[in-house]
């Protein structure tokens, strides 16, 4: 059993289509993000789902780095030169960096975690919407605030006037994680 704290058990249990989990730093999003994508791996079995981050380094020293503390025996299961976990049951994860968004085309998923998204480009979450399409599958966003692009014209401002019904935003400061050294913030 996971313990979050009250907002990111929301974003962890969110039913639109789009949810984004934007927060401080160390703030706990991409705790969140991963053990998101493991309940999404139980929950698919035998499907395909997609973990992007916005570049290389991104996604190893943070993104998988942490899916890997949580379920370590999911490492001997990763071909890190396909990108690709390729677990017994069928299920298969598409492991991507943002560097090169095309790199992302011609999947289709059933569920798709992006780490640190706010640094992604508009084409990148556009690239990631169409890889959903045809499932109807959730995208999870999780991000600290970097500027006032595409997340706040194109996710935020739609969610905030009620103009598109399938996105959910979470926001919570980094003191809101209880792990979060309180001297320090």
């Amino acid at each position: 059993m996971i313990k979050l704290h009250p907002i990111q058990n929301k974003a962890f249990f969110f039913t639109t289509q789009f949810g984004a989990a934007v927060a401080g730093v160390q703030s706990g999003k991409t705790f969140l993000g991963a053990h998101w994508a493991l309940k999404k791996i139980a929950q698919y079995e035998g499907k395909t789902g997609i973990i992007v981050a916005p570049t290389y380094k991104v996604l190893q020293q943070a993104t998988i780095k942490k899916l890997f503390e949580i379920a370590p025996s999911y490492r001997k299961y990763y071909k890190e030169q396909k990108g690709e976990i390729n677990l017994p049951n069928g299920t298969t994860i598409y492991i991507r960096s943002a560097d090169n968004p095309l790199g992302i085309e011609g999947i289709t998923a059933d569920w798709i975690w992006a780490d640190e998204a706010g640094m992604c480009s508009l084409f990148t979450w556009t690239i990631l919407r169409s890889r959903v399409s045809m499932t109807g599958g959730q995208i999870l966003l999780t991000t600290t605030p970097y500027n006032m692009g595409w997340l706040y014209l194109n996710f935020f401002k739609p969610w905030k006037e009620e103009k598109d019904k399938s996105l959910s935003f979470f926001s919570w400061k980094s003191i809101e994680n209880p792990y979060f050294p309180k001297d320090y913030y």
